[in-house]
């Protein structure tokens, strides 16, 4: 059941509700898997709220200077 309210998010599930239906997260990639009478069902994410949520959360604690950008960031 989806309830309209001001909150960004649709619906929260926690960890019981997830291992209820079986579920697979995975924060990485953006997606939720997991296990219907069809098959599965793959729900990905969009890219702007995980870059919103980690702007507030980094923003309040995190001095300017000091955040990751990604000239920064260097991959082996």
């Amino acid at each position: 059941m989806i309830v309209k309210s001001l909150s960004p998010y649709n619906g929260i599930i926690g960890r019981p509700g997830l291992k209820a239906i079986q579920a697979v997260p995975s924060t990485v990639h953006g997606m939720l898997k997991f296990p219907t009478e069809e098959g599965i069902v793959t729900i990905h994410s969009s890219l702007l709220m995980p870059a919103e949520c980690a702007s507030v959360n980094t923003s309040s604690v995190t001095p300017r200077e000091k955040k990751a950008h990604p000239t920064n960031l260097t991959v082996p």
